[in-house]
């Protein structure tokens, strides 16, 4: 059996069940999990150097907000399983959760490997790390509270972002907190080009005070 077919049948064995019983429906190797303001995906992702006789694969999550899709006046995904095209507002993989200032490898399969340690392994790392991090973000608030958490942490490099908590503070009616973000955002230097266009697109859609910032 090639390693590929090792995966699919882990996956359909041993990985599947797991997301099926917290509720995730599954397309391929990405697992999606709606909530009312709060999308939760999972992906199994394939490296790209993969070649018949191995298949290397890691463990990516994002976290997307509906209210801002509806703020910024967004067309939402047809499907979240086509995702990668949107910026999430949290994202990360194994490595970050679980060891983000070294390198975990990612999961090998070759024609000789023993299924059952790498499945073993792969759902001691969904169970003790991932889903755990994943599964209290389903609200706005809790989103707000693990972006601050993460932007001290300083492990999710360019996420979060500070446009973002602009947006989501205003979907929580917190219409203040959201304009003093903003003022705080144009406040810094920034090398990027788009970056305070952005705040401005940002700042007119919500209708927020920006003139006497920049």
């Amino acid at each position: 059996m090639k390693p590929k077919e090792m995966y699919k049948m882990m996956l359909s064995e041993s990985i599947t069940p797991l997301f099926k019983e917290k509720g995730y429906k599954k397309k391929n190797n990405v697992f999606v999990r709606e909530y009312p303001e709060v999308v939760q995906i999972v992906h199994l992702a394939a490296s790209s150097w993969n070649l018949p006789d191995y298949y290397d694969f890691s463990i990516d999550f994002t976290l997307f907000s509906k209210p801002y899709f509806a703020l910024m006046q967004y067309e939402l995904p047809k499907s979240w399983f086509n995702s990668t095209l949107y910026r999430p507002i949290l994202g990360g993989n194994i490595q970050l959760l679980k060891s983000p200032r070294g390198y975990i490898p990612d999961y090998h399969i070759v024609s000789e490997t023993n299924m059952n340690k790498v499945a073993e392994a792969l759902r001691s790392d969904l169970v003790d790390y991932i889903l755990p991090y994943i599964d209290p973000l389903w609200s706005t608030d809790a989103l707000i509270k693990a972006i601050e958490v993460a932007k001290g942490q300083d492990i999710f490099g360019s996420l979060p972002n500070i446009h973002d908590e602009i947006i989501l503070y205003y979907s929580l009616d917190h219409k203040e907190i959201a304009q003093e973000k903003l003022s705080e955002a144009l406040s810094i230097e920034h090398e990027n080009p788009y970056y305070k266009p952005k705040l401005i697109e940002i700042a007119e859609k919500l209708g927020l005070n920006y003139f006497n910032l920049i």
